[in-house]
């Protein structure tokens, strides 16, 4: 594959400790609010289990993924639109989340985390004298 001088790379290590250079892509988002919490689904086309990292701290959720297309051996490529890519995207999270709750799951090249509001009211008025 040629690369570009324009095009963004990123350095992801797999899961066998090997390097490989992929086209960085920021993955389309949707995000939901319900009465318990927020669902954030991610598309990430290709995307397998093995190949996504989640990395969650206070404030900050990371989402990696790497995409390694691989050939049929039966058969040959004709045109390839979507090609081996590293997807990666970062969200900030607001206080009141329970990071210590959060799931995620894969589906159809959709990745849903679900990220549940704290049952914890530490936030309280404080009466003035």
């Amino acid at each position: 594959m040629m690369k570009s001088k324009h095009t963004a790379i990123m350095r992801f290590p797999d899961r066998l400790g090997s390097e490989l250079d992929f086209p960085r892509a920021t993955p389309l988002a949707d995000i939901y609010e319900t009465a318990s919490g927020f669902i954030l689904k991610l598309y990430v086309p290709g995307a397998e289990k093995q190949g996504i990292r989640l990395d969650l701290k206070p404030g900050l959720l990371s989402v990696a993924c790497q995409v390694a297309f691989k050939p049929n051996g039966q058969s040959r490529v004709i045109r390839q639109e979507l090609g081996p890519r590293t997807y990666l995207r970062r969200f900030s999270l607001a206080n009141g989340l329970d990071i210590s709750r959060v799931e995620a799951e894969l589906e159809f090249g959709v990745l849903t985390i679900k990220i549940p509001k704290s049952t914890d009211s530490s936030v309280r008025e404080i009466p003035i004298n």
